[in-house]
């Protein structure tokens, strides 16, 4: 019977599915609209089973198909290899939709996986496979990925009562982020195959290889490193009998494969096989692998990923961890290698250095050592096959990490290492043109090639005031906005309260914090808190709390370190430097270093970044180049504030802009109210801030597939029975 039924003629049917009587289940989906001969997306679940310990699960096995009967005569025939898993499943949730396609399933049901897989409703996801291989586009993607959110809204809403967490908390989570069942580009997935090839040849071949994933910030390099092992644990446990050669012939015998899937495909089949036996040939006592993260409170969001990849968290270790481990590695998989340290990461007392140093190398470290070891030294000396995420440019430190020649001296000027570059922006919405952009701005070489903002999509944007700035980036971080969002600096005031929490900061006069800007006093980031999804208004974070993570607006505080002259570009400050870690005699490292961190921090947002400057140089250089707030909030988007009469009137925010014959609206605001088009030929009429309404004549979509154009006059159309354009 259908429990959820949405205005836009999506329905989502709740079924019971007895294992007494199959048939009964399978004929109920077949009497349904849609059951029988149209795509879908599905969930079989069991909310109480209790298995064999007598502990209570929750069960899970998301899917697509074409028709939704077939579907599940495939799943729960007794020649179904997969048959003992599915028929603990009581339940089947279907979403039926008169609008869906194939690509549109095949993207919801691969999103839905990774949503779950970071949701706190804390299913047990029975899918084997990862949803789609690779991401492609298709028409009218955008409208879909709004379905996906009200889809999720009704798994969340108490008649479904699935899902748990909101949609944007679920998405801006790690697990989200770094799930395995994450989409590939190509590109990534061409890296993801040749990596894979080059290490099971090594493991087979007892040789030695490294792997180098190198590309700007955003470009999926974490994601592609997670992506390389977890395939590589997955084909590891690949149970012998798994495939056969009648099964690898019988794709119905895979339930999880359906026949219509991207990534069900004989050959798919085929080199599972082949690699899986090769990695068992080469590596009898099974594999082991280690997942190193350089710093030390990334370790605990991450060993929560990497336990979502492979059940076992302790594969996330520290390079001191590597270095004390007993055993060797087959594969020693590096994030961001750029942060490994050296010996003055260790402070005054070096004993630990010391003993890593002997139990990884066998020497015996005495000060004034020349070429001190590092923690690179280290994981290269514990495995023959790394893999490393590296970027020279988010190099930050001077003295704490490795330099960019040990790095290629130890790594990329070997033989046996083979570097991978990924260019496709993927975190930015602004895209490559926003990196370009910032080298140009940063390299005081603007100029007629350089992309110029704005960018629709992307709220770029230059403040006068700060305590606007931190006010309005605070303001996402609301409930039902999309949260994420923080303000960093550069090293520009001393930390002085170090070591405190943050109840006793707050207790203590603003005039005794750490920054002071234009009359505000503001505190850097509290050691007793995660400050990327725990901060306070008052808050402010540097490149070292915020690399590595994605945010969704970044608010910018270029600090009184950097000055600007029109010749000679951007001049550094050293009296105003106030991390050790940045400090050195070499002015034009020290101004490298600085820059790097600017870009870097600039690089977080998903959706905006919002800057403000301390030094009257750099406010005059970067108010000519970046939009100011005025022109920025005149490039967003009109903004719906309501709808009339079953959408025959919409109301709108015009944002301070004129309106004279168009009114642009984002399809994906639009799909917020309709996700079906025909809908939009009864709006009639458009009410502008609440004054002025327009008549609609005519509604087209723009070239670029992402806004509906609306002509629009002060007068009634004519004819009045105008047949609008879609």
């Amino acid at each position: 019977m259908a429990f959820l039924q949405s205005s836009t003629k999506r329905t989502i049917k709740r079924f019971k599915i007895d294992s007494r009587n199959l048939n009964t289940f399978i004929t109920s989906i077949e009497s349904t609209p849609l059951g029988e001969n149209w795509p879908v997306v599905y969930l079989l679940h069991n909310d109480h089973y209790e298995n064999n310990s007598g502990s209570i699960e929750k069960l899970l096995y998301i899917g697509e198909s074409t028709s939704a009967s077939r579907r599940m005569r495939e799943h729960f025939s007794r020649t179904n290899k997969n048959f003992e898993s599915r028929i603990k499943l009581n339940e089947a949730d279907i979403i039926f939709d008169e609008t869906f396609n194939k690509s549109a399933i095949l993207d919801i049901e691969q999103e839905l996986i990774r949503m779950f897989g970071a949701d706190s409703s804390n299913y047990s996801l029975q899918n084997r496979n990862d949803g789609q291989s690779t991401q492609h586009q298709y028409y009218e993607r955008d409208s879909y990925y709004t379905s996906l959110k009200q889809i999720w809204n009704d798994l969340r809403s108490p008649s479904v009562s699935m899902a748990k967490d909101s949609f944007e908390d679920v998405r801006n989570s790690n697990l989200f982020k770094y799930s395995p069942y994450t989409a590939l580009t190509a590109e990534q997935v061409k890296v993801c195959d040749d990596i894979l090839d080059k290490l099971i040849y090594s493991l087979k071949e007892k040789d030695k290889f490294n792997a180098i994933i190198e590309g700007y910030a955003g470009t999926g390099k974490t994601v592609v490193l997670i992506k390389v092992l977890s395939e590589l644990i997955r084909l590891s446990k690949m149970s012998p009998s798994y495939y056969n050669d009648n099964n690898v012939k019988n794709e119905s015998q895979f339930d999880d494969d359906d026949s219509d899937s991207a990534i069900s495909d004989i050959e798919r089949k085929d080199k599972d096989v082949a690699r899986s036996a090769l990695i068992k040939a080469a590596c009898p006592k099974g594999l082991r692998v280690a997942y190193v993260v350089p710093l030390s409170e990334l370790l605990k969001p991450f060993r929560a990923v990497i336990k979502s990849v492979s059940g076992d968290p302790s594969i996330v270790k520290s390079a001191s961890e590597i270095a004390n481990d007993p055993d060797r590695f087959d594969v020693i998989f590096v994030d961001e290698a750029h942060r490994l340290g050296t010996i003055n990461k260790f402070g005054v007392n070096k004993d630990p250095y010391k003993q890593a140093c002997r139990n990884a190398l066998g020497i015996n470290y005495v000060s004034g050592m020349s070429n001190s070891p590092t923690e690179l030294d280290w994981i290269i000396a514990k495995s023959n096959n790394c893999v490393f995420v590296y970027d020279k440019n988010q190099k930050v430190r001077c003295h704490q990490s490795i330099s960019n020649k040990v790095f290629e001296t130890l790594v990329l000027n070997k033989t046996h290492s083979v570097p991978y570059t990924l260019k496709m922006q993927m975190r930015c919405k602004a895209g490559n043109q926003y990196v370009a952009f910032l080298n140009d701005l940063f390299s005081n070489n603007i100029n007629r090639e350089t992309p110029i903002p704005p960018w629709k999509g992307y709220d770029f944007r230059y403040y006068d005031d700060i305590a606007q700035m931190i006010s309005d980036i605070n303001s996402f971080n609301v409930h039902d906005k999309c949260g994420l969002s923080r303000v960093v600096a550069g090293y520009g005031w001393r930390w002085l309260t170090q070591g405190k929490k943050r109840s006793s900061i707050k207790s203590i006069p603003t005039k005794d914090w750490d920054i002071h800007i234009d009359g505000h006093d503001y505190f850097w980031n509290t050691q007793n808190g995660n400050f990327i999804f725990d901060a306070d208004t008052n808050e402010i974070g540097c490149v070292h709390t915020v690399q590595g993570f994605d945010l969704n607006y970044v608010g910018i505080i270029i600090g009184p370190e950097i000055e600007y002259d029109s010749k000679q570009g951007f001049l550094i400050n050293r009296n105003n430097i106030f991390d050790s870690g940045v400090k050195t005699r070499d002015k034009d490292y020290l101004l490298e270093l600085t820059i790097r961190s600017y870009k870097v921090m600039m690089e977080r947002g998903i959706r905006g970044c919002y800057v403000y400057a301390c030094h009257p140089s750099v406010k005059d250089y970067l108010k000519s180049h970046i939009p100011s707030v005025e022109a920025a909030q005149a490039n967003l988007d009109i903004k719906i504030t309501g709808c009339i009469n079953e959408l025959t009137s919409l109301s709108v925010s015009s944002g301070g802009r004129r309106i004279t014959n168009k009114i642009a609206i984002r399809k994906e605001d639009l799909d917020d109210i309709s996700d079906r088009n025909d809908q939009l030929k009864s709006i009639n009429t458009i009410e502008v801030d609440g004054n002025k309404t327009y008549y609609v004549h005519e509604v087209i979509t723009s070239a670029d597939g992402e806004y509906y154009i609306f002509s629009v006059s002060d007068s009634l159309p004519f004819p009045a029975d105008d047949d609008y354009l879609l």
